[in-house]
């Protein structure tokens, strides 16, 4: 009896160390094999056909607006994704319909136009938040994905471990509201309270972002109202902007704080990260850091300030070796596929 009962307990250790070495296993074999694709959203503000458009339906002008500026910052980009995350699946770039970039980087690259993924009632759009609440509407869009702004790089290798199901930034609630960010962070925040009231309010740090998919298109249902609203935006809303009927809210960030409460993210902080100001000449000096210490993400913000920027941004990134990964010097034939 007492023998039967030895075995009894070490078969039941046998078995949990089994499971857990499953569960081990399987993680490790799905992480290598999950695809992750890479959005950017992107827009060339020196087209005047773009322009004119823009103020013959908005009434204003773009000349002098940082978000929209254009100085290839994307190109440099694309160099360090190429260089720092060659395991990237589809790179996806979303433009306005009367544009595409102008550069060939391979078959990796797809073109999506808004007209593929936004509904044409609320086409043109000349607003942000718009154009990210509608982006998991990219056909065969991974389930995870990357999501980058053009002025965001990555500065050493990172993995699919790092990122994957992981996000990074503070639980904090915003206190000094002043631009249309903030405000759209903060009805995130409230769309999110009424329905979880425990939820807390997150802030991602200001990066290429990890996103779910199935997340956005649970919120786009859960929100129907908001989104339909949201969509009607035609350019991204400020303090003094009375003519929105709601406040925009950003989808991006939402689908990170909803995944934090219902447990699909994890929150950490171990990621090295630098956000450079670039019209603040007391964040020039972030530059330095860059180079030293290679962060994993960085992000230059408002760089079409800085003069003689080509000339700058060959210095900055063959410091950081990484100008050689472009696959304009590689021998790869394949063209921008343009989805119609």
């Amino acid at each position: 009896m007492f023998f039967e009962h030895k075995l009894l307990i070490f078969l039941i250790i046998v078995e949990i160390i089994l499971i857990i070495l499953n569960i081990y296993t399987s993680s490790f074999e799905d992480n290598t094999d999950i695809k992750i694709d890479i959005v950017y959203t992107w827009v060339n503000g020196k087209d005047q056909k773009w322009k004119d458009k823009k103020y013959q339906i908005t009434g204003i002008k773009s000349d002098g607006d940082k978000r929209v500026e254009n100085v290839d910052e994307i190109k440099y980009s694309l160099m360090s994704v190429f260089k720092y995350a060659p395991w990237v699946n589809n790179i996806y770039i979303v433009v306005d319909d009367l544009q595409k970039p102008d550069f060939d980087f391979g078959s990796k690259i797809k073109i999506i136009k808004h007209s593929e993924i936004i509904e044409t009632k609320y086409l043109p759009t000349y607003n942000s938040f718009v154009i990210e609440a509608n982006i998991h509407h990219i056909p065969d869009l991974s389930e995870n994905f990357l999501y980058f702004n053009d002025d965001m790089f990555l500065g050493n290798y990172i993995s699919k471990e790092d990122i994957l199901d992981n996000v990074y930034g503070q639980y904090t609630l915003l206190s000094d509201i002043n631009n249309s960010y903030d405000i759209a962070n903060v009805k995130n925040y409230k769309m999110l309270k009424s329905r979880f009231p425990k939820i807390k309010q997150f802030l991602p740090w200001h990066e290429a972002l990890i996103c779910k998919r199935s997340l956005m298109y649970d919120l786009e249902n859960m929100f129907q109202f908001d989104f339909k609203e949201l969509c009607k935006n035609k350019t991204r809303r400020k303090d003094s902007d009375k003519l929105s009927k709601q406040e925009d809210f950003w989808m991006i960030g939402l689908q990170q704080m909803y995944g934090l409460y219902n447990g699909d993210y994890i929150l950490k902080n171990d990621l090295s990260n630098i956000f450079v100001e670039m019209y603040d000449k007391k964040e020039i000096y972030k530059l330095d850091d860059i180079i030293k210490t290679k962060p994993k993400f960085f992000c230059l913000n408002n760089i079409q300030n800085v003069n003689d920027t080509l000339d700058f941004f060959n210095l900055f990134l063959t410091t950081l070796n990484i100008n050689n990964s472009s696959f304009e010097n590689k021998k790869d034939n394949s063209k921008i596929i343009i989805l119609n």
